[in-house]
């Protein structure tokens, strides 16, 4: 049996404006939306809604904004609008507080 290996840490940049850049990878039409995990060092995250219509962009920055307890507009999705793979840029919070948020809420998800 091949030994486990973790799955690679999430990788949070910043932007020339100094906006925390998340890498996201998103499940839309989920039976429950939320963090499910890291993929391949970014935050995978579980949407309800269809990738229809800008549903599912909206619904994962409205997500990653609930999960970093501040307001939907310092939240934007700058890169990805019709893959799964996004890139989101969050103002007003520093790459490392994004990160210790982020590792915060999926251990809860883990423990809870």
């Amino acid at each position: 049996m091949p030994p486990m290996t973790r799955p690679a840490p999430l990788k949070i940049g910043e932007d020339a404006a100094g906006r925390a850049l998340v890498p996201l990878h998103v499940h839309p039409r989920s039976r429950r939306a939320g963090p499910t995990g890291l993929h391949g060092g970014s935050l995978k995250l579980h949407l309800k809604n269809p990738p229809t219509g800008g549903r599912a962009n909206a619904e994962a920055v409205q997500l990653l904004a609930e999960l970093l307890g501040i307001p939907r507009n310092r939240v934007e999705l700058v890169r990805g609008f019709r893959s799964r793979d996004k890139l989101v840029a969050v103002a007003g919070l520093s790459a490392e507080e994004v990160g210790k948020i982020l590792a915060a809420r999926l251990d809860e998800g883990k423990n809870g």
